[in-house]
């Protein structure tokens, strides 16, 4: 049976800001090691022009980064139920700090 649950960082279900402008990133969430997650996310955009956001999923390696734009002042869905492996990480970054907040959940899969 699977449990939803907010993001490993987000301890008060406030969005998450995106402070990074760097590939080591602002940790999103991460798993425990033996644990499967099925992970839901929603990135906003704050400011008025579009952004560009760049996130790992599941490790750091070229094949598990994922770019997208943000229009201006508005949320898009940038994971829909996507499975996180045994001890895997999201990290995200964007080139402005501060202006993309990540929100989200995940299902813990037993």
């Amino acid at each position: 049976m699977a449990t939803r649950e907010l993001f490993s960082v987000d301890t008060d279900g406030e969005p998450i800001r995106v402070a990074a402008t760097a590939t080591t990133g602002t940790a999103i969430h991460a798993n425990a090691d033996a644990v499967r997650d099925e992970v839901y996310a929603w990135a906003t955009n704050v400011q008025a022009t579009s952004e560009k956001l760049s996130f790992t999923v599941g490790g750091t390696a070229a094949a598990d980064l994922v770019t997208v734009t943000i229009p201006a002042t508005s949320t898009v869905q940038i994971i829909d139920g996507l499975r996180l492996g045994s001890a895997g990480q999201i990290r995200a970054w964007s080139p402005n700090t501060l202006q993309i907040r990540i929100t989200g959940y995940y299902n813990r899969l037993m």
